[in-house]
């Protein structure tokens, strides 16, 4: 799949600004990374984040930590960073490109508040965007975060890509016909693709396409059963074995993360409300009796 063709591909030049601060080079699909293939460039590729500041203690953050000081140490040499830093206000760790956090205010109270007219960036981002003038544009979040970003492409002289959230479907189409002035745009996942190919049903499926969120496996990844043990024994009641069965779930509650589902499965475990078909393995709502009827009738079916 290509992300970026050369400049031709994007028609004649009276129809979109060019920038002659450096030439671009062609852009492949290399595993979400932009890998310039042209071997010599006047200067770095410069990409304009727009999201959740990465110091802050949230999935979003850490998200675009990881994709982007991934891109950084794969290619040190090829790409500057720079990022509107929505809800930028306490730090977990330190960030490896510029920030420039959104307005904020004091209230009558004296609390520091967030700007709502600049809540997303929509006042941040049209002053850093003139003055970085940047090759890439990537702005991740729900569609009404980042409809302030999608100018069409005749307006704006940088490349916009897209990581979008979904919180359900269907998609209105007016909730998200901004969407179509992307250059790429990405989701969570292939349903949610689906649902916004069917909302956009005219948008070229070449340049819709999801990625999985990202995950650090140096910092989570599976431990010895020694160290389990010790840190079971640390972490649990006294009441508690070592050896219990442990459900977990982390994330806040919200709808796309679909909360009950753990609810779901502890009822299931805690009432048998289900069955295992001894022959297929396949597991199927409904009491045990019942379970036991369908058992027999599948292998006289077999039989």
């Amino acid at each position: 799949m290509t992300i970026f063709h050369t400049r031709a591909s994007w028609g004649p030049s009276s129809t979109r600004p060019q920038s002659s601060r450096r030439s671009e080079p062609v852009w492949t699909w290399a595993s979400f990374w932009w890998e310039p293939t042209q071997k010599l460039m006047e200067a770095k590729t410069r990409i304009l984040i727009v999201t959740d500041s990465p110091v802050l203690p949230s999935g979003m953050a850490e998200t675009t930590r990881l994709i982007f000081s991934t891109l950084l140490d794969r290619y040190p040499d090829q790409y500057e960073l720079h990022q509107i830093g929505l809800f930028h206000c306490y730090a977990v760790t330190t960030p490896r490109w510029p920030i420039y956090p959104t307005l904020a205010a004091k209230g009558p109270d004296g609390q520091l508040r967030f700007v709502p007219e600049d809540k997303y960036g929509q006042k941040t981002f049209p002053k850093h965007v003139a003055k970085l003038q940047p090759d890439i544009v990537f702005g991740y979040g729900e569609p009404q975060r980042v409809a302030h970003l999608c100018a069409p492409p005749a307006a704006r002289r940088h490349r916009l890509i897209l990581y979008v959230n979904f919180d359900g479907l269907p998609v209105p189409p007016a909730y998200c016909s901004h969407l179509r002035n992307a250059d790429l745009i990405f989701t969570k996942s292939e349903f949610s693709t689906n649902v916004l190919a069917a909302a956009l049903p005219d948008f070229p499926a070449e340049r819709l396409s999801y990625l999985y969120s990202p995950a650090d496996t140096g910092r989570f990844a599976p431990m010895p059963e020694e160290s389990r043990q010790d840190l079971r024994k640390n972490l649990f009641p006294p009441w508690l074995p070592a050896t219990a069965f442990v459900l977990g779930w982390v994330g806040r509650n919200q709808w796309r993360k679909q909360a009950w589902l753990p609810y779901k499965i502890i009822h299931y475990l805690r009432t048998g409300g289900y069955c295992v078909c001894q022959r297929c393995g396949r597991v199927s709502e409904g009491r045990a009796d019942a379970g036991r009827l369908s058992l027999a009738a599948h292998a006289g079916g077999a039989g």
